[in-house]
């Protein structure tokens, strides 16, 4: 496939994809967590797609707790967002990338425990040679 084609197929699959995310805020917003995940799913089973969603996730999240809606809502879509964090990083390749994607995906959910009003746990810092 020549770069032009790569181009305007890869466009086309952004458009196809962000009137899917569209269609899942309102899904997620409902309640309807399931046929959310499902909507956005049928574009493709990317990484990006996956990222997408988590991104739809946390500001649903977001409007959610702006918006004073009912404590149980609010957690189940919280659940839901810190389920697709990992789903947000490739595999990683080298002991740096699996640090880096790990410290990532720690951000992530303190960025998720943040919008909830949580403070998130302190990581007990790893003691080099053994301990004391």
């Amino acid at each position: 496939m020549g770069q032009d084609k790569y181009k305007a197929w890869a466009e086309q699959r952004e458009r196809a994809r962000a009137g899917l995310l569209i269609k899942a805020r309102n899904l997620i917003a409902a309640g309807d967590f399931d046929a959310a995940e499902k909507t956005v799913r049928a574009a493709d089973d990317s990484l990006e797609t996956s990222a997408a969603l988590g991104k739809v996730y946390r500001e649903c999240l977001r409007t959610a707790v702006a918006a004073g809606v009912r404590r149980e809502t609010v957690e189940a879509i919280f659940r839901r967002a810190k389920r697709w964090v990992p789903y947000t990083y490739p595999e990683p390749h080298t002991q740096v990338e699996a640090d880096n994607y790990e410290a990532g995906r720690a951000e992530d959910i303190a960025t998720l425990e943040r919008i909830m009003g949580h403070a998130p746990a302190p990581q007990p810092t790893p003691v080099k040679g053994g301990g004391l």
